[in-house]
């Protein structure tokens, strides 16, 4: 079972529907797909018995049902006396306990557009490094580059970053 799929048991072991145990799982399709992969996810034998398991430890760790919990948050919600911080953060955590809240979640891009994208920044670098590093001189002593002392890039064309250390 992959990470998904695991997080999907602990969704549905809590209390969510299939699609939004599905997609807060992380699986990036509609809805409608994903009421059809839940579906067929909630089909498959390990599946159903990792949900089963979760929900038996899950009853017997806590104290309060969700709904409970809810209920409580729900009155101090609407207490009028309740501060308004303690009202405020009631909110918040029936909101979460809903599942009104996107997970949380990190996009990696990969492929192509990435690859190519930290090249450009390689050629870039590369550039600029080549700039930055003046020329030491040829092999006998004598400065490279074009006259004023400043040295000049072409002196740099002994040397490929991707093949061999700059020269000495």
């Amino acid at each position: 079972m992959n990470i998904r799929q695991e997080k999907f048991c602990e969704h549905i072991a809590a209390g969510e529907s299939g699609t939004a145990a599905y997609l807060k799982a992380g699986f990036k399709v509609s809805r409608s797909v994903a009421r059809a992969n839940a579906h067929r996810m909630l089909a498959k034998a390990d599946i159903g018995a990792k949900v089963a398991e979760l929900r038996k430890t899950e009853t017997k760790s806590n104290i309060l049902s969700r709904d409970a919990k809810r209920r409580m948050l729900a009155g101090i919600i609407l207490d009028p006396a309740a501060k308004m911080s303690d009202r405020l953060r009631a909110i918040e955590i029936d909101s979460r306990l809903a599942g009104h809240f996107a997970p949380d979640q990190v996009t990696v891009e990969t492929g192509p557009k990435t690859l190519e994208a930290v090249r450009e920044r390689v050629r870039h670098l590369v550039s600029v490094l080549s700039r930055q590093i003046a020329p030491r001189g040829d092999a006998n002593g004598h400065s490279i580059g074009n006259g004023n002392g400043n040295g000049h890039a072409a002196g740099l064309s002994r040397w490929n970053p991707a093949n061999s250390e700059p020269p000495a």
